[in-house]
C-alpha cells in the first residue's frame, strides 16, 4: 500500500488526466504503437517484405492479463507482448519486432507517454501564465505589505508579486520545451547503430516538432 492507493490522500499525489497515460493499458498501447511504426518504416525501407503487418499490429487486442504470467517469469513485458501479438497476426508475424530489443520498445513507449504528459502540463502552465499576466496588469497599483523574514516589510504591489510569479512560470515553460528533444536524444543514445532507422520510426508520429528527431 502507498498514499497513491489511499481514498483519503490519493488525490494529493495523483492527477487523473496524467495518470491515464501511465496505466497498464496505456503502456501496452504505446508499445503496440512502436511495433506498428517500426514495421511500417522497415517495409518502406525494404528491410522486411511489404505486407499488411502494421495494420495487423494496430488491430491486435492485448490486455494486461495477457502479459501477467509472462512478466512474472521474465520480469519484462515485451516477450509476452510479442507472443500475444504473434498469436493474432498470423503468417507475417515472423517479421514482427524485427531487429528491435526490449529496451527499444520499453524506452520509446515511455517517452511517447512522457511527451503526452508534457503536453498536458504545458497547456496548464499556459493558462497559469495568461492569468498571472492579467493579474499583474490589473493590480499593478494595488498596494500590499511586502514580506521578509516571515514578517511585514516595505510596501509593494500585488501586481509585482504576480509579475514575479509570471517570470518564474515563463522560465519553467522554457525548460519544459527542451525536455522533448532531450528525451529523443536519450533514445538515440541507447540505440547505437540503428539511429537512421529509428529516426524514420520517430517521424511516424507526425505531430512531433521537427527538432524532436
Amino acid at each position: 500500500m502507498s498514499p497513491l492507493d489511499s481514498t483519503i490522500y490519493g488525490k494529493l499525489y495523483s492527477d487523473p488526466e496524467v495518470a491515464r497515460l501511465f496505466t497498464d493499458e496505456a503502456e501496452i498501447a504505446a508499445m503496440i504503437q512502436f511495433e506498428a511504426a517500426l514495421a511500417r518504416v522497415q517495409i518502406a525501407l525494404g528491410v522486411i517484405p511489404d505486407s499488411d503487418l502494421p495494420s495487423r499490429i494496430e488491430s491486435a487486442q492485448v490486455s494486461p492479463e495477457d502479459l501477467r504470467n509472462g512478466v512474472a517469469e521474465s520480469g519484462i513485458p515485451v516477450p509476452a507482448l510479442i507472443d500475444a501479438l504473434r498469436t493474432q497476426i498470423g503468417e507475417t508475424a515472423q517479421y514482427l519486432h524485427w531487429g528491435a530489443t526490449t529496451q527499444d520498445v520499453v524506452d520509446t513507449a515511455l517517452i511517447l507517454r512522457l511527451r503526452d504528459a508534457l503536453v498536458v502540463m504545458e497547456r496548464r502552465l499556459d493558462r497559469i501564465i495568461t492569468r498571472l499576466a492579467e493579474l499583474a496588469d490589473k493590480h499593478r497599483d494595488t498596494a500590499q505589505a511586502g514580506r521578509t523574514w516571515m514578517q511585514h516589510s516595505t510596501p509593494t504591489t500585488f501586481g509585482l508579486k504576480c509579475a514575479y510569479g509570471l517570470t518564474r512560470c515563463c522560465d519553467k515553460k522554457s525548460g519544459w520545451q527542451n525536455c522533448g528533444p532531450a528525451c529523443w536524444r536519450y533514445n538515440r543514445a541507447v540505440l547505437p547503430g540503428r539511429w537512421p532507422l529509428y529516426r524514420a520510426v520517430s517521424r511516424q508520429w507526425k505531430h512531433l516538432p521537427p527538432n524532436w528527431v
